[in-house]
């Protein structure tokens, strides 16, 4: 549970994930395909893709695309990307072509993070790609350790896309400092506990 102390809050999303590493490694943090991932395994996973992606131009400042069915891809690129200090924007694995590429572009993005099966659609969003499994030996190869990166400031978290009143979507951005303060909130409120599962 977070203490009172201001100063020692979380005020990056990736901050309450890697305090979960620290407290407990070895406890089961995602429970994916019928296989159970610790919070060391997730970590050591989502350091190397980060330091793949920061080779690829992920940085703060930058969006990264997320476009991977649900799956342990999936929640390794969400924690790879935040980590870069990148923020990252989720794209529903069932959108087509041009609905991806609308949302490269509106969204510039620097990268995409996708799986071999989306690899043919996602290629036409005309952004470089990180494709995870096809990628798998040379994401192995990069450290395990943490990324260093500038966490100054408020930059965005993530961008979240609505259906729009006139049908065209619309990327809202989710400053660090809110998504914090709403996982904070809600931590308070519904008192989540180590033990609990959340879906």
């Amino acid at each position: 549970r977070l203490g009172v102390d201001s100063s020692q809050r979380p005020h990056r999303l990736i901050d309450f994930f890697e305090r979960s590493v620290e407290r407990d490694p070895d406890r089961v943090a995602l429970v994916c395909e019928g296989r159970e991932f610790t919070y060391g395994d997730l970590e050591a996973r989502a350091n190397r893709l980060a330091h793949h992606l920061m080779r690829r131009g992920a940085r703060p400042g930058r969006r990264v695309g997320i476009y991977i069915p649900r799956s342990l891809d999936m929640y390794v690129a969400v924690l790879g990307v935040v980590k870069t200090g990148a923020a990252y924007v989720p794209i529903d694995p069932a959108a087509p072509a041009d609905r991806v590429e609308y949302f490269a572009s509106d969204a510039s993005l620097a990268c995409l993070v996708t799986v071999a099966e989306k690899a043919a659609v996602a290629r036409e969003s005309g952004v470089p790609l990180v494709v995870t499994d096809a990628d798998a030996d040379d994401i192995d190869l990069q450290s395990s350790a943490r990324p260093v990166v500038d966490r100054g400031g408020d930059p965005e978290a993530y961008v979240i896309y609505t259906s729009g009143s006139t049908g065209r979507p619309k990327g809202i951005a989710i400053q660090q400092g809110s998504i914090c303060h709403f996982l904070r909130s809600e931590n308070s409120l519904l008192g989540v506990r180590t033990d609990d599962v959340v879906y």
